[in-house]
């Protein structure tokens, strides 16, 4: 397409109207000197100021004076200590040390919990007391500083959160050893600051002492297991408490246990769920372990849990029911010898899955006396689609993917069939086959391949006798096309996206997309009689003028 040189008056008006506009220029300079005005900054301590910078005029002149030979420079925080541990305080009371530089110096600074600003102090380099709102968890303060001129800085903000609980107690369990004790514990939690270690405390014939007797400490550390030796036969009343990030320490679980007769557990040397599995679509799956003790195994247990739940009779072999839902399910196996002596929890896991995969999209396209078979989307979100079945029948797809001629099976998601008839109507299905074996329902279509594939071709497409500037929206469309069948419709857009089919026709007159002046593109696609489909636009450009 040829392109004009610009028009001269445009060039004209454009210069005049630049040259007219110093004050918008000068104002520009002005701001920019001052600093963007969209900042967070604070007002007049006695009245409110929001984060947007809303506030009384006098503030805002005190940080525009850009003329006057004063200090306009505002103050700049560039952090704030809250003297935390990883973030977290204990107390509402805090000292905060704002870091904060200015050209004259930093005079005051205004500590916030809200959103405006409502008492400033004098800046204290070595911090300024604070308290924070009540109730635990993390809380927003927000800082502004203040210099010896009166700029204001813009607002700054920081989170700290408070931790004045103790941590939640979990579970223990103790298994004898030699002249001592095995305790594993899980499921302390603390979700304010986080568990930072564990204290065991302990006596022998009596009740188990709180853990901040420390004479009585067996043992101190961050582990979910320890083991106490050198302790007297008989039995000793254990507890273990959790200590978080402030220092705050739980009440504690007691456990009782001691050195036995015979106390090692029993070793589990392999728990295999449903004979090695990955998934399974059932609930029930088969139970094998291989266990070994000194003395004989009594009893077993089976649990979903980190407990065990309820003990029965020792079986080698056995089956679970798993808990509802699909999903990665992990078993674990207690057992139990003839001295009570009880293993750390053998643990297998499978995955559940109770879903067949969600179809795709199929596409049939057109090849000489074969066609290409296209799935792309199926999917499964449990365990997975493993493979895919591609199945055929005369005129109508099969019923399902047990049925018809099978075409094709694998992990591709396309296949080309061949061998064909032309204008002869096949019916195709396909399938998603899932980890756990479950079969989707499949998605068809018929199609008839084709004397023919290839979409039409465009020999002229021109916009206005192929001008290359219009003043008029409505301009006339010429086209020439070829095809081996005949062309049966057309599709012209103002974007590269069809929205409408009409009828072939080979001259016609076509709105452009309105709007300021510019390039404007149309696109075309063309349809054979065998449905055969232009796979990219064809585009032709013109400028549209406006004066």
């Amino acid at each position: 397409m040829t392109q004009y040189p610009s028009r001269s008056i445009g060039l004209f008006l454009f210069s005049t109207l630049a040259a007219c506009a110093p004050t918008e220029q000068a104002t520009d300079e002005y701001n920019e000197e001052l600093g963007d005005e969209s900042d967070e900054l604070t007002g007049d301590p006695e009245e409110e100021v929001n984060e947007d910078g809303t506030g009384p005029a006098d503030v805002r002149s005190a940080n525009s004076r850009s003329r006057t030979g004063a200090d306009t420079s505002r103050p700049l925080i560039q952090g704030i200590d809250f003297g935390d541990t990883n973030g977290w305080v204990d107390h509402r009371s805090i000292t905060i040390v704002v870091d904060a530089k200015d050209n004259v110096g930093v005079a005051e600074v205004c500590l916030s919990n809200t959103r405006a600003c409502r008492d400033w102090v004098p800046f204290d380099s070595e911090g300024n007391d604070h308290r924070l709102p009540q109730g635990v968890g993390p809380h927003t303060v927000r800082v502004w500083a203040r210099d010896a001129a009166g700029n204001i800085s813009g607002m700054f903000r920081d989170t700290v959160s408070i931790d004045a609980k103790r941590p939640r107690d979990g579970t223990v369990t103790a298994s004898p050893v030699p002249g001592g004790v095995t305790l594993n514990w899980a499921d302390f939690t603390d979700p304010e600051s986080g568990i930072v270690g564990y204290r065991i405390v302990g006596r022998q014939n009596g009740a188990a002492p709180y853990c901040t007797v420390e004479r009585s400490i067996y043992w101190e550390g961050n582990a979910g297991t320890a083991t106490i030796t050198g302790m007297v036969a008989g039995d000793h009343a254990m507890r273990i408490c959790a200590i978080d990030a402030q220092g705050h320490m739980s009440t504690g679980t007691i456990v009782t246990s001691g050195p036995r007769a015979e106390s090692n557990a029993p070793v589990v040397r392999a728990l295999q769920l449903d004979a090695g599995d990955n998934w399974v679509p059932s609930r029930t799956v088969d139970v094998q372990v291989d266990v070994v003790d000194e003395s004989a195994i009594m009893r077993m247990c089976y649990s979903e849990d980190t407990t065990c739940r309820a003990w029965t009779d020792f079986e080698p072999n056995t089956t679970f029911t798993l808990s509802p839902g699909s999903g990665v399910k992990t078993v674990r196996g207690w057992y139990e010898d003839a001295f009570g002596n009880i293993n750390v929890a053998a643990t297998d896991q499978i995955g559940l899955d109770l879903t067949a995969p969600t179809d795709g999209e199929l596409t049939l396209s057109h090849l000489p006396s074969a066609v290409r078979v296209a799935w792309p989307g199926a999917a499964d979100a449990d365990s997975g689609i493993v493979e895919y079945v591609v199945v055929m029948a005369d005129d109508i797809a099969p019923d399902s993917c047990s049925e018809g001629d099978e075409v094709y099976r694998g992990t591709a998601v396309e296949t080309v069939v061949s061998g064909l008839t032309s204008d002869f109507r096949y019916g195709f299905r396909v399938c998603a086959i899932d980890d756990a074996g479950w079969m989707s329902a499949g998605i068809a279509g018929q199609i008839t391949p084709l004397a023919e594939y290839d979409a039409p071709t465009v020999t002229r497409f021109v916009i206005d006798e192929d001008r290359v500037e219009t003043y008029d929206l409505f301009v006339p469309v010429q086209l020439q096309a070829a095809d081996a069948t005949g062309i049966a419709r057309m599709c012209l857009s103002n974007t590269s996206t069809c929205d409408t089919w009409q009828t072939y026709q080979t001259l016609f007159n076509h709105r452009l997309a309105s709007g300021a002046a510019g390039e404007r593109t149309l696109y075309l696609w063309l349809e054979d009689t065998l449905g055969n489909q232009s796979a990219v636009p064809f585009t032709d450009t013109i400028d549209y003028l406006t004066e």
